[in-house]
């Protein structure tokens, strides 16, 4: 029995059917899919929400915390951060 995966469709050459079962994301529901929607929206927030309010209170934009999401840019937005003078340095 010889099987071949085209695009998530799983051809047997036996039969000469197709199928969904066995295939990468075939057996998932569209709740699995909600589920991790609103976990990584509670996580996302969780490492947001602190960020936001630290840099809100040294004088700068909360928005700079969606910086401190994306892999990479949120080394370089900590090391800018870091040893930048603050807003509030001269108050």
């Amino acid at each position: 029995m010889r099987k071949a995966f085209i695009v998530g469709i799983c051809y047997d050459n036996d039969t000469n059917t197709t199928s969904r079962e066995n295939t990468a994301m075939g057996s998932f529901s569209i709740w699995h899919w909600f589920t991790m929607l609103i976990f990584g929206l509670v996580v996302w927030l969780a490492v947001a929400w602190p960020i936001a309010r630290i840099l809100t209170r040294t004088g700068h934009s909360k928005w700079l915390a969606v910086l401190a999401l994306i892999p990479g840019v949120n080394w370089i937005s900590l090391w800018i951060f870091a040893y930048k003078p603050w807003p509030r340095e001269g108050e």
